[in-house]
């Protein structure tokens, strides 16, 4: 993982990076269990933080990691379904990478998440469709959101009627 920054879905252990001017909320929203603050091998500084759910104060905190001026250094974010709310995922995070302050010219996030919200909202320039026997993954469909359209609704959004329920539920 050199040279990531990464969120994991692992309630116990959430790696984050946090500026070394870590503002208010970001003090406020590190746990009394938090660990020290470590530095990995590309001089990026990270505090783990143990036993909470990144809230969207918290990311609201995180800034792009740099090494070196100018240069941006990618963004994993694993499936966060059980450590950030829907609220978060479908409308900070697509947000925040769309901003100038996080250009994606300089800069790749990757995501893995079931939420439709991320490709779609965030504008995903790439898409990979995934299936899996429950042992192996294989690559099943690669695009852009277009392109994986009927994969996005019928895997991410419960298919096309899915849609219409809701329109009808909702009265959209």
């Amino acid at each position: 993982m050199d040279g990531y920054c990464q969120i994991s879905s692992d309630l116990a252990q959430v790696p984050v990076p946090i500026a070394q001017d870590a503002c208010a909320a970001c003090i406020q929203h590190t746990t009394p269990r938090a660990k020290n603050s470590v530095t990995c091998s590309k001089a990026i500084q990270y505090r783990t933080l143990v036993g909470m759910l990144p809230t969207p104060e918290l990311l609201e905190c995180i800034k792009p990691p740099t090494q070196g001026v100018g240069t941006e250094l990618e963004l994993l974010i694993e499936k966060t379904r059980r450590t950030l709310n829907w609220l978060c995922l479908g409308w900070l995070i697509p947000d925040k990478f769309n901003c100038g302050c996080h250009s994606t010219k300089s800069r790749m996030n990757e995501m893995g998440v079931r939420n439709p919200n991320i490709p779609v909202l965030g504008d995903a320039e790439r898409v990979f469709v995934l299936d899996s026997d429950g042992a192996t993954a294989r690559k099943s469909n690669e695009g852009t959101v277009d392109e994986c359209k009927r994969e996005i609704v019928n895997l991410l959004e419960g298919g096309e009627n899915a849609f219409k329920v809701r329109k009808c539920r909702y009265a959209y």
